[in-house]
């Protein structure tokens, strides 16, 4: 609902800066869109979760499909550091050639 107001121009303004910049330095809109939609879901979720144990995270291990998502993104991350020095190296091993 819009209302016309000098707080939602600024609103409009801010994430318009927020978007440009983001695009500018390569940084991903969905997953910061997704962040935004399911933040506060989650974070209810995740303290209700908390509540119900006394505070023990091992209930997010309890359940094998749980920890096989877990399992899922660290080797997501891991692989995803794995490239980034990967090519880190390949562009390292070309300057390298280039100059020599």
């Amino acid at each position: 609902m819009m209302n016309y107001s000098t707080f939602d121009f600024y609103l409009l303004v801010l994430f318009g800066i927020l978007g440009f910049v983001m695009q500018k330095l390569d940084i991903p809109i969905p997953p910061m869109v997704l962040a935004l939609i399911l933040g506060d879901t989650m974070e209810k979720t995740l303290r209700q979760a908390l509540v119900a144990t006394d505070g023990s995270p091992v209930v997010f291990l309890d359940k094998p499909i749980a920890l096989a998502f877990f399992a899922l993104a660290a080797l997501s991350m891991c692989y995803s550091l794995y490239q980034n020095k990967r090519m880190a190296q390949r562009r390292k091993a070309a300057e390298e050639a280039k100059a020599g």
